[in-house]
C-alpha cells in the first residue's frame, strides 16, 4: 500500500481545511509550513515503512485505508515506555 502524495487539489484542499481550523483560533500557516518538498518526503515515508514493525504496520495500513476511503474514524495509540509510540507517530 503506497501513500500517494502528488495530487495537489488534495494537498491544498487540507491546507485550506487547516488554515479555517487555525483561523477559529486567530492562528494562521506560516508560508514555510506549506513548501515541503513532497518527493523528498515521499522518500523518507518509503525509508521510515522499511522501519515498522508488524504491529506498527497493521496499525499504518488501517490508519491510510482510512484516509483513503475517507472514513471518520477514532485512532488511539497505547503501548508502555519504550514500545517506539514517538516514532511510529
Amino acid at each position: 500500500m503506497a501513500l500517494e502524495l502528488r495530487n495537489t487539489n488534495i494537498q491544498n484542499r487540507a491546507l485550506l481545511y487547516l488554515q479555517s481550523i487555525l483561523s477559529k483560533h486567530e492562528k494562521h500557516l506560516k508560508e514555510e509550513e506549506q513548501q515541503y518538498n513532497i518527493e523528498e518526503l515521499a522518500e523518507i515515508i518509503k525509508k521510515e515503512l522499511l522501519c515498522l514493525n508488524v504491529d506498527q504496520q497493521a496499525i499504518f495500513d488501517k490508519v491510510i485505508a482510512t484516509v483513503e476511503t475517507e472514513t471518520s474514524v477514532v485512532f488511539f495509540i497505547d503501548g508502555l515506555s519504550g514500545t517506539e509510540k514517538t516514532f511510529f507517530y
